[in-house]
């Protein structure tokens, strides 16, 4: 131990209180102006993230839901559908209503890809009316580029669904394989 005494400041040891009871405390009201400013902030975010991402999910003319994404989609599918020979999926696309049209099975999609080639179905023009829509469509074979053709399809929503119903009556396309 040591014979000194502990070190003094002005009013007594090192680290003791002023008599007068110290520096006056800082304000906690800008502490809690910024607090309630920082949850109202994240109130709103979450309320405009809410609304873009629930509610106008549901508005069909939203982007990525609208009548002719919604077309363009099934147009993929049956495309993607073809060139699997998945019958069923390719069947999915078509509608009810077309009773001209009957969907291939497996063994004759595998035969005219084996035949044609994979298609490629791109999509020129969609005009909506209501629940039916015209689509002029062009299609393109891999192998057989004589049956490369531009048509005009009906598609009609079922169930909530749009469906391809076969070329309109009487378009028999046009051929898109150049002329020698």
């Amino acid at each position: 131990m040591s014979n000194y005494p502990p070190p003094q400041g002005p009013y007594g040891p090192y680290g003791a209180q002023p008599p007068w009871g110290g520096p006056p405390r800082p304000s906690r009201t800008p502490i809690i102006i910024v607090s309630v400013a920082g949850v109202v902030a994240v109130l709103a975010i979450a309320i405009v993230l809410i609304y873009v991402f629930a509610l106008k999910g549901t508005n069909s003319s939203s982007s990525g839901n609208s009548a002719e994404d919604q077309i363009r989609a099934v147009v993929k599918s049956s495309q993607d559908a073809y060139n699997r020979a998945d019958a069923s999926a390719f069947a999915s696309t078509w509608c009810k209503q077309d009773t001209s049209f009957t969907p291939p099975d497996a063994d004759e999609l595998r035969k005219n890809l084996n035949d044609s080639g994979q298609v490629t179905l791109t999509v020129d023009s969609i005009v909506v009316t209501g629940d039916s829509a015209t689509v002029v469509l062009e299609e393109r074979y891999s192998k057989d580029t004589s049956m490369n053709e531009k048509r005009t399809y009906k598609f009609v929503r079922e169930g909530g669904a749009w469906k391809n119903c076969g070329p309109l009556n009487g378009d028999t396309g046009t051929n898109l394989t150049p002329t020698p």
